[in-house]
């Protein structure tokens, strides 16, 4: 029943951030190019007989990929679908770094934005640049304000599956598809809501015949 409730739950929050995905790789087509070559690279010594579909990525190929792995992070982080915590009340005194006083029973509303757009840590927090979540050496680095699913004993249950599940979706779709704007680039503007929505845009999808 639980994994039943993780994955209703986590619906409606995952097709938001893979639209988010989708909408700022459109609006990015250097990290896209990148990501589809580093892609590429990993299944081209494959053989795929004419009219057989390429085999699909799966969570064993996380390793071979540090550079997907990256843009999923920076999808995270950028789409921000739950900008705000839930409600939280202070279990005792708790004295800030700066000085200020949280009073046992104060309820506060953690911003989980605030952290995800801090300069400070991620310079130039409005740039999608997913090799910020790289080392020198390419590999990908651990990031303990990447705080999308929040932190503490309240962190989001579901979020190892989320994140399987992003990675999943972003590294099939854009290897077997060609996945193009329309008319116009989908635009950024967020939708308030629960769970933050980008609006609506159109895309051309076409299969892929050529690697």
């Amino acid at each position: 029943m639980m994994c039943f409730d993780l994955w209703i739950t986590g619906q409606e929050t995952v097709v938001s951030v893979l639209s988010w995905g989708i909408a700022l790789l459109l609006n990015n087509g250097e990290p896209l190019v990148k990501m589809c070559e580093e892609i590429d690279q990993l299944i081209s010594s494959e053989t795929v007989a004419e009219g057989q579909r390429r085999r699909m990525i799966t969570v064993a190929d996380k390793a071979n990929l540090p550079y997907t792995c990256a843009v999923t992070n920076k999808i995270l982080r950028c789409a921000n679908i739950a900008p705000q915590n839930f409600i939280r009340t202070v279990a005792s005194d708790v004295r800030l770094a700066n000085g200020f006083v949280l009073r046992r029973g104060t309820c506060i509303l953690p911003q989980i934005s605030v952290v995800l757009c801090d300069e400070r840590v991620f310079p130039e927090p409005e740039k999608f640049n997913p090799d910020r979540f790289l080392d020198g050496h390419g590999k990908l680095r651990r990031c303990d304000q990447l705080i999308p699913f929040s932190i503490g004993k309240r962190q989001c249950m579901g979020e190892s599956m989320a994140r399987m599940e992003l990675f999943l979706f972003i590294a099939n779709i854009f290897s077997r598809y060609k996945v193009s704007a329309g008319s116009v680039p989908p635009s950024l503007k967020r939708i308030p809501s629960a769970v933050a929505h980008c609006a609506p845009f159109t895309c051309r999808i076409e299969k892929r015949t050529k690697f």
